[in-house]
């Protein structure tokens, strides 16, 4: 199989597949959690294989949920799925 092949199978087999990424903040702040995730999604789908788009209509961003650390400093806890395109 030739590289071209190989990529264009590889991109066949991602499609449609749920990715998910998680960050937390030490404040509450819905802007700054989605850009984050944004970015980290987009950074996902290049590593997969897919340095196209994701389906952004399929973008999920839940939280905040807050938590305590070890510490006793509260987090505000964010998470995002996307699909890539199909």
């Amino acid at each position: 199989m030739t590289e071209r092949c190989f990529r264009h199978a590889r991109r066949a087999i991602i499609r449609g597949v749920t990715f998910t990424a998680t960050t937390a903040l030490p404040y509450p702040h819905l802007d700054r959690a989605t850009a984050g995730l944004r970015a980290e999604l987009r950074h996902q789908l290049f590593k997969a294989g897919d340095p196209n788009r994701p389906d952004w209509s399929t973008l999920v961003i839940e939280g905040p949920e807050e938590f305590a650390d070890g510490n006793g400093h509260t987090w505000f806890g964010y998470w995002a799925t996307v699909k890539a395109c199909q």
